[in-house]
């Protein structure tokens, strides 16, 4: 195409309004945006055959812009209402959720690699460890999010180390004492070897559960209830933070 072809190309219409789809909760639906081929009554016309039950509303660029990024339409003034700022449990959770997306990409890496040394006839002992040694680094709260690249618990005769993971009756657990496995000693059956993974002591809070005596919360602990992160500072705390204050306290840097 010659440059004066280029010139006289009509350039792009820049959409400058919309018509935005709001349920009754305010939250957008999704957008019509202005072409120059349709008018504001054209698109309302649309809405109304589609959302029939929803509430179409003329917007800006600028103030679709808000909408679509999570800003909420407030019937009363007319105007984008900001999000709500994130609880300490939402923050905690996207922290692990970023955690564990980022894990999985590894694994799935090494996974990769190792297939292809398996094809090629070469050793995969290598990248078996460096899948191991990924794997047990991922932070507990991840690792919830994460289960099936956790290994099913093996009842025969397999050494397990302290810290190793593994899924019981579709629940993740982590052993307590180094020990050989037997059929007996079942993370359910077996309190003293393993535990229900609840939370995290590197910084990860995870929601406060229930625990039991087998599998309370020590000293460092943290944990996030009712909007808050709490860290416990007492060994064997089964007590939730309102309900024995002096086991909690709470953490707010």
């Amino acid at each position: 195409m010659s440059i004066l072809s280029k010139i006289m190309q009509p350039k792009p219409h820049k959409v400058t309004q919309y018509l935005d789809i709001f349920d009754v909760e305010g939250k957008r639906i999704t957008s019509l945006p202005l072409l120059s081929e349709k008018t504001m009554d054209d698109l309302k016309k649309e809405a109304a055959e589609k959302y029939p039950d929803d509430l179409a509303v003329e917007t800006s660029y600028e103030d679709h812009k808000l909408y679509v990024s999570g800003y909420t339409y407030d019937k009363e003034t007319g105007q984008p209402v900001p999000p709500p700022e994130p609880t300490a449990e939402e923050l905690a959770d996207q922290k692990a959720a970023q955690q564990a997306t980022e894990a999985k990409t590894t694994l799935n890496s090494i996974t990769t690699r190792t297939t292809r040394m398996m094809l090629a006839g070469g050793s995969i002992a290598p990248l078996q460890a460096e899948y191991q040694t990924t794997l047990a680094a991922v932070p507990d709260a991840a690792a919830l999010k994460m289960t099936d690249y956790f290994p099913v618990w093996d009842s025969a005769s397999h050494a397990y180390s302290v810290g190793d993971r593994v899924m019981y009756d579709s629940t993740l657990y982590k052993c307590l004492q180094a020990h050989t496995s037997q059929a007996t000693w079942t993370p359910t059956d077996a309190p003293s070897l393993w535990a229900k993974v609840l939370t995290s002591t590197t910084g990860e809070p995870l929601p406060w559960e229930q625990p039991d005596s087998t599998n309370p919360y020590m000293i460092g602990d943290r944990v996030t209830y009712n909007g808050k992160v709490y860290e416990s500072t007492i060994d064997n705390n089964v007590w939730a933070p309102d309900a024995y204050p002096q086991g909690w306290k709470e953490v707010t840097e």
